[in-house]
């Protein structure tokens, strides 16, 4: 079968006589299947549906895309914008996005009634006229689970958040849909000055889109840069629909979350922050974990609240209750980390969702990073040796050998890898995109065993200042 291209072609600015007919498309159902036409990018996706509360997440077969889609009004609580139902039943359904579903969805229709039925055992797709199609469980294999924890966990993070217009993205993506770039490096560049609009820098061709919309309220920084730009060609189709995109960032290097605003629905779209960098290797993400570990009660409260309310905000005084803004994020990163809560970036609220009947835990993730098994082992065998260690303000520069691997790098106060050299095959190929190497990642356990600990308050109060809360 040969599979469709996305083209720009429905790339236009909708003419203000026809907005009456995308309102109404956005409160079809049909209509909102369209979004989920990342397949057209070439991948086959597994959809973990979230049965009762309208919430279609899709990770692509390459993880290194994700998508989820939220409907978010004509409704409350679990029902959202779905609509209400009697049978109403709470769980995660994880099923194949194949070509024959894909196919399925492009017959949808707002004039046709569209029944979707998800079960423990399957996804079913009844269009009237249509012979209905169902798509059976399947079992997540365990790195794409550990993604899928990754990814949750990263959106529980405090991140910087700018607002762009319709216009600005058709601007964005038209030019990576009409020129390929010939040399590194191919980044979006984003400048962002309080107070004024914010601007996305095309590498290497230096062209500028700025947004004329809302202007950066956030705090001010050195300019952040994210890869994997290509990716964002799969909102093409979603253009006549959308009315704003938020983009929230996590710094250089680091995976970017784009919230497609449209009517009663949201897409969040998360992208890693390097084309060769997906969510299940690298210990870049490891680097924001907690420093430390939440404590067991707190976490048994914390899932306790949200099993009962189902969704709560960040300043939810029953959150508030039970511990300090900073060790109350470090359980609902634990929560999300091990699949019970995911962060709801474009409703502001945690909802508590399994991703599996039971706790995730380290057997069904897979695999650990092989970079931070080997990091460990050289810590463990006494193989870590430090030369030297200057402090520079806030920043400590730390020289040593491993294993007989010269290694020089630059901590943060809060522990984290900012620059670093080492001789090794990993940190030659790829540097700091896909993580620290094990030499790099021995030497920084060494020191932050030796020296002072980093204390959850100020890995917190770090987050906090980045996103400008």
């Amino acid at each position: 079968m040969e599979r469709p291209d996305p083209s720009l072609a429905s790339l236009r600015v909708v003419r203000p006589g026809r907005e009456r007919g995308f309102e109404v498309a956005r409160t079809a159902v049909g209509e909102a299947q369209e979004i989920l036409h990342i397949g057209a990018v070439g991948i086959v996706a597994r959809r973990a549906v979230q049965r009762g509360d309208g919430r279609l997440p899709v990770f692509p077969g390459d993880r290194l895309l994700g998508g989820l889609v939220v409907g978010v009004g004509g409704g409350d609580g679990p029902h959202l914008g779905f609509g209400r139902s009697g049978l109403l039943q709470l769980g995660t359904t994880n099923v194949d996005y194949s070509w024959d579903l894909y196919n399925s969805f492009q017959s949808l229709r707002t004039y046709r009634e569209t029944r979707f039925k998800v079960d423990p055992q399957g996804f079913e797709v009844a269009t009237q006229g249509n012979q209905d199609y169902r798509e059976e469980k399947i079992d997540l294999p365990g790195g794409w689970l550990r993604g899928l924890m990754q990814v949750q966990a990263a959106m529980c993070l405090p991140l910087r958040r700018v607002t762009l217009t319709r216009d600005s993205v058709y601007s964005l993506l038209a030019w990576l849909k009409r020129h390929k770039a010939a040399k590194s490096p191919r980044a979006l560049r984003f400048e962002l000055v309080p107070g004024h609009a914010p601007r996305i820098v095309m590498e290497p061709w230096e062209q500028a889109v700025i947004s004329q919309g809302p202007v950066y309220d956030g705090p001010p920084g050195a300019p952040t840069r994210v890869w994997g730009r290509q990716r964002l060609l799969v909102l093409a189709r979603l253009l006549p629909l959308v009315e704003r995109v938020d983009v929230y960032l996590l710094g250089t290097g680091l995976p970017s979350f784009w919230v497609a605003h449209m009517g009663e629905m949201r897409l969040t779209l998360g992208l890693s922050g390097w084309t060769a960098n997906d969510w299940t290797r690298g210990a870049t993400l490891d680097q924001l974990a907690p420093p430390a570990s939440a404590d067991e009660g707190l976490i048994a409260a914390a899932s306790s609240l949200l099993r009962q309310h189902r969704a709560l905000t960040r300043t939810d005084a029953r959150l508030r209750a039970l511990a300090g803004p900073a060790e109350t994020t470090v359980a609902l990163n634990h929560l999300a980390r091990t699949g019970q809560v995911i962060y709801d970036l474009s409703a502001g609220v945690y909802r508590f969702r399994q991703i599996m009947p039971r706790i995730v835990g380290e057997a069904d993730l897979g695999p650990e990073n092989p970079e931070l098994l080997g990091a460990q082992d050289y810590v463990r065998r006494g193989l870590v040796k430090i030369d030297k260690t200057e402090n520079a303000g806030a920043l400590r520069v730390i020289s040593g050998v491993v294993g007989g691997t010269p290694v020089e790098l630059l901590l943060d106060g809060d522990g984290g890898i900012k620059r670093g050299k080492c001789n090794c095959s990993h940190h030659f190929k790829n540097g700091l995109r896909m993580g620290p190497c094990r030499h790099l990642l021995a030497v920084r356990s060494v020191v932050l065993d030796k020296g002072p600990s980093v204390n959850v308050n100020s890995w917190f109060a770090r987050l906090q200042e980045w996103a400008g809360n």
